[in-house]
């Protein structure tokens, strides 16, 4: 498996790319300040933006769970994924991962067998989706980044609550010795456990920042909580799912009228992913923003949903 360190053969091209920038740090606040996708505070603050000039990718994690094992892969998700592409371009890198925290759900007390399908149905649809975008990204598992000795060694020196932050932590130090520097994450305002203190917690135990990214949270149509994270689900009817026999349109109709708050930021939420499939993918049809989400949900592989049938 090929891992963030590793050369490949776009790496003289996107370097090229990269010096043809005068600021990469400039461009890459002119990127997230023009973009919907992206959070108010969609950078973080360092003293300077050497971390963007050196990264040879950007990457994303994804968690399998929650209180309890993810049951879907939420549309949410996309943020991430069209905001990766979004700055992997910008900044001129051939490559993004998607690490997929499978060592972190296992830490804090999830079984191998409960887990198992829950990966599995994230990482086919991950890779589903972006080959159909055409996007160049690896789908890699956090407990193949590095050896379970160096990936616990680094998270023993992490002063965290519990063994899941601690291996976020180290996992986030593991990426940025490998070459990617430029995270992409997600942040809400009143919320203790976007990314932002995450990465901020490495930042103070390591004292290496990476680049921060941060798109929007997620949506929910359940009123008790309706902003959540972006990629684990934990009740289906109250996401919109990236899975084959997902009907937007009808679940949004479940959920209430075009007055309902829920459905209203729903639709909000559709409509900047489609925006950016159009300018990130194209073509220029299906114009309306359920219909271009819908098209994409419809050419995902069955297997994801013969997989869900089995879960």
């Amino acid at each position: 498996m090929r891992h963030p360190a590793t050369t490949n053969p776009a790496s003289h091209a996107t370097e090229g790319a990269r010096s043809a920038l005068a600021d990469p740090f400039a461009t890459l606040r002119r990127v997230v300040e023009q973009g919907s996708l992206f959070a108010r505070f969609a950078i973080s603050t360092w003293p300077s933006g050497e971390p963007v000039a050196r990264t040879e990718a950007c990457w994303l994690g994804v968690g399998l769970s929650g209180r309890r094992p993810s049951y879907g892969v939420p549309v949410d998700v996309l943020q991430m994924v069209f905001a990766q592409e979004i700055v992997r371009r910008r900044l001129g890198l051939g490559r993004s991962i998607i690490l997929v925290a499978d060592s972190n759900a296992r830490a804090v007390g999830f079984s191998r067998g409960e887990l198992g399908r829950v990966q599995a149905r994230l990482r086919w649809t991950l890779e589903a989706v972006v080959a159909q975008f055409g996007f160049p990204v690896e789908v890699i598992a956090a407990s193949s980044l590095a050896a379970e000795a160096e990936e616990h060694l680094f998270a023993a020196r992490a002063e965290a609550p519990n063994p899941y932050v601690a291996l976020q932590m180290a996992q986030t130090e593991l990426m940025r010795r490998r070459g990617a520097g430029v995270k992409i994450g997600w942040a809400m305002p009143g919320f203790d456990n976007d990314e932002r203190h995450f990465d901020t917690q490495h930042d103070r135990v390591f004292g290496q920042p990476l680049v921060y990214v941060y798109t929007r949270g997620g949506h929910s149509l359940n009123p008790e909580r309706p902003r959540c994270c972006p990629y684990v689900c934990e009740n289906r009817e109250d996401r919109l799912l990236l899975e084959p026999g997902e009907n937007l349109e009808r679940k949004l109709g479940r959920a209430g009228g075009p007055r309902n708050p829920l459905v209203r930021s729903y639709r909000k939420l559709v409509a900047r992913l489609a925006r950016a499939h159009r300018e990130l993918v194209g073509p220029n049809r299906p114009r309306r923003p359920e219909a271009r989400l819908q098209a994409i949900i419809d050419q995902l592989p069955s297997r994801i949903s013969e997989e869900r049938q089995t879960a």
